[in-house]
Parts: structure tokens; sequence; C-alpha cells
């Protein structure tokens, strides 16, 4: 009999070390965006918080550039089914920053 408890609670133990797995946003990646206008962003998407690119450089985008560049850049992360909610929670939330 405890044999099984201890099955039922290892198997809980582990669906909820998966489930918080799935929903943190560990997915970082630098993606290079062709915008319309024939410009091109680097942007690193769940890096570094400090806010430029590896490269160091400050952002040159106007604000239509870079809201651009940036739904292209977490479009990878749009088609994985991780996050059921309509609106991510602001720790699951994607980082994201395009120069």
């Amino acid at each position: 009999m405890n044999i099984r408890y201890f099955y039922i609670a290892s198997f809980m133990a582990l669906m909820l070390v998966a489930t918080y797995a799935n929903a943190t946003s560990t997915t970082s990646y630098t993606k290079v965006v062709h915008l319309r206008d024939g410009t091109m962003a680097t942007c690193v998407v769940n890096g570094p918080v400090n806010g430029t690119t590896r490269t160091g450089g400050q952002s040159t985008l106007t604000t239509a550039q870079r809201n651009e560049a940036e739904v292209d850049a977490t479009a990878r992360l749009r088609r994985l089914p991780a996050h059921p909610k309509d609106y991510p929670t602001p720790r699951t939330a994607p980082r994201v920053t395009c120069s």
C-alpha cells in the first residue's frame, strides 16, 4: 500500500515540475529580421535584460520599425502551444530587444 502512495506522489511531483518548466519562458535566441522597408534589425528574445543587443549598440529603429521587428522576432514563440491564456503574465511574456 505504501508503494502505491509513493508512485502517486512521485507522479504528482513530476507533473508539477513539468508544468512549471513549461510555463517559464526559457527559450532564448537571436534573430535577424528583414523589415518591409528593406532595413534589417537584430532582435534578442529572452536574452540579457541590459537593453542592448550583443553588439552593444543602441536602437536606431523608429517605433513602427521596432514594433514590426518585435512581432516578427517572436513569431516562433507564438507557434508553441505552451500558454493557453490570451495574455501572458509578466513572468511568461517574452523580453525582446531590437536594434
